[in-house]
């Protein structure tokens, strides 16, 4: 008995009870982190590259292509990419220097998946079923043999945007963050914006 106690004090001194009191809040926060997200799977991110786009600005992309497969709408917001050290992100593409975080625009894509004419957005609302675009440019180095040693083997880099909820009660405010790592090679050469030398864009 007196061990138990000499045991329980040297606890007390050493703060243990603190310890795993603070262990056992991180783990039930991170447990309804999960659980929290995974009610808020009416929400699909689908990422898809196209290296030789035939724009002259933008020869290599990442696509970013977002639908509500939920009832109620939602509001994409703040969308940004951070890639990794090694993905090549190219010139043109929009980066903050201090956050190396590079800015991610949405324009609504048509059922037949077909760019809507219109500018594009940094906040964007959909609707049951629809469906916005947002693409980065990415190294001019890069032909299909050598981005696509790279998919799979390396993390590209990460998503990170907030999702609104606009179905009945209260706007929710949910934290998104998906990394990208295995990506499709994109069918469709879908519209990339203005391009100076008017190159026409077949569609495979």
């Amino acid at each position: 008995m007196e061990t138990l106690i000499n045991t329980l004090k040297f606890c007390a001194d050493i703060a243990l009870w603190d310890m795993l009191t603070c262990v056992a809040a991180v783990v039930g926060a991170s447990a309804l982190y999960v659980f929290f997200r995974r009610r808020h799977s009416g929400f699909s991110l689908y990422v898809s590259y196209r290296i030789g786009t035939g724009h002259s600005l933008y020869p290599n992309v990442i696509y970013f292509t977002a639908m509500n497969i939920a009832d109620a709408p939602i509001v994409i917001c703040r969308p940004n990419f951070r890639p990794s050290k090694h993905l090549s992100i190219d010139d043109t593409a929009h980066g903050n220097l201090d956050t190396l975080d590079y800015e991610l625009k949405f324009r609504h894509i048509s059922p037949d998946y077909k760019i809507v004419k219109g500018n594009s957005f940094t906040t964007i609302l959909l609707r049951h079923r629809e469906s916005a675009m947002a693409y980065l440019p990415i190294g001019r180095c890069y032909d299909d043999a050598s981005f696509q040693a790279l998919i799979g083997k390396k993390t590209l880099g990460w998503i990170n945007f907030d999702i609104v909820t606009l179905g009945e009660g209260r706007p929710r405010i949910i934290r998104m963050k998906q990394k990208v790592r295995r990506i499709v090679k994109e069918a469709h050469s879908l519209e990339l914006g203005f391009d100076p030398t008017n190159t026409p864009k077949a569609e495979n």
